[in-house]
């Protein structure tokens, strides 16, 4: 499998929810404990030994069937995902995202979605080409919130290059993606790194971003990135296509979208135990094991399909955007800012039916060859490893929608 660690931007001023990585725990389940899936059938990499959880599977596990049978499926709603711009045709890695759909579609039985190709650059000259990873965005969401339609908000490719084109990127999708639909899941476009990488002008410019889109009622959702206890490297690409370990130094530091030591604790964490001063980070979790992850399927160059097994952060953030997009149908109006009323519930009676609360797992330590990072371990309540835990949308959903008004 190859595939791209990746950062999802939206946290430079606590304004968007941040999903890290779990498992996708069952309902009543209070540990890190993978649900027992065999693998999905077809062409690929899923294997015995390397499971993919089919849309079906996710839905049980994540508590979605209900609301899909009562046609709370994300229809009249937009998820809006800012990805690369790819150049050039090249299966399995470089595909047509409009021909993965009609096979993912067919394989899952699911319905087609409503796609839209727009740019924040002028004249992009293949729209619809998608590395792996854009074509996860893509199906995850499609899985959550089947009916939700889905516009593509194309960035220029060379915006993982350094840390002040990600913050230009990152800008330009967030202001552009506000005027396209309720719901944003930024994946490259915000690979800045670790919070050193931006200067404070930069840092200004993504913080006024993201207070605009909170201020139009737009949710942006975040991802805790793949390094565990430490930031991600600044030029993201170099490291990527080297080898995220070579000529980088790690330390301990959450990633610049996620920053819990430039901003102050929000209102909402007040009182919240584990949570100091600044900025607690994640909020909520979702599965991301690539070892047990989500099934991705590509056109093949001669007909037919493969599925590959994708995971990472990259999984998370889109699941809990097709989460929102269920909520904001079952609401009948957009929830925009959703952190307060997911502290709200958390803090509730409500909480071990909204939430599966992951208690233990593996720390988050980040190892590379010449450093260790010490990272932290998951308990219950909030933890800085899986924040309240991963969704049970059958209960969170008409929760939020009612939370969210307050």
């Amino acid at each position: 499998m190859i595939c791209r660690t990746r950062l999802l931007l939206a946290s430079a001023a606590a304004l968007c929810l941040l999903a890290a990585a779990c498992s996708a725990a069952p309902a009543g389940s209070s540990s890190a404990r993978r649900p027992q899936a065999g693998p999905a059938r077809g062409t690929g990499e899923c294997t015995s030994v390397t499971r993919c959880y089919t849309p079906r599977q996710l839905e049980v596990a994540y508590g979605v069937g209900p609301l899909l049978h009562r046609g709370i499926d994300g229809r009249g709603e937009t998820v809006v995902l800012p990805e690369l711009a790819e150049s050039q045709l090249s299966p399995p890695l470089v595909t047509d995202l409009r021909q993965d759909f009609v096979y993912f579609d067919r394989l899952f039985h699911l319905p087609a979605p409503r796609l839209k190709v727009v740019s924040t650059f002028p004249g992009p000259a293949h729209p619809w080409l998608a590395f792996g990873e854009e074509v996860l965005d893509a199906e995850v969401v499609h899985t959550i919130a089947p009916r939700a339609a889905l516009t593509i908000l194309l960035v220029k490719g060379t915006s993982l290059d350094s840390a002040g084109q990600a913050v230009a990127a990152s800008v330009a999708a967030l202001r552009r993606g506000a005027t396209e639909g309720g719901i944003i899941s930024l994946s490259p476009a915000g690979q800045i790194g670790g919070e050193h990488c931006v200067d404070h002008a930069q840092l200004t410019q993504l913080n006024a971003a993201l207070h605009a889109d909170a201020g139009h009622r737009v949710t942006v959702v975040a991802a805790s990135a793949d390094t565990g206890a430490a930031g991600e490297p600044c030029a993201l690409i170099h490291a990527l296509s080297g080898g995220i370990s070579r000529g980088f130094t790690p330390r301990k530091e959450v990633g610049l979208v996620t920053s819990d030591h430039l901003f102050g604790r929000p209102s909402y964490q007040h009182g919240v135990a584990g949570i100091g001063a600044y900025r607690g980070v994640p909020d909520v979790a979702a599965d991301a094991n690539p070892a047990t992850g989500f099934p991705v399927v590509t056109a093949k160059a001669g007909g037919g399909y493969a599925i590959s097994v994708h995971g990472g952060t990259s999984a998370s953030a889109p699941l809990w955007a097709g989460v929102i997009a269920l909520a904001d149908q079952y609401a009948g109006r957009h929830l925009g800012f959703v952190n307060p009323a997911i502290y709200l519930i958390a803090r509730s009676p409500h909480y071990h039916q909204a939430f599966h609360d992951i208690t233990a797992g593996n720390a988050n330590t980040a190892e590379f060859p010449h450093r260790t990072i010490t990272g932290y371990r998951a308990g219950p309540g909030w933890d800085p490893v899986t924040g309240w835990g991963s969704p049970n949308a059958k209960t969170l959903v008409p929760l939020l929608a009612s939370y969210a008004s307050r």
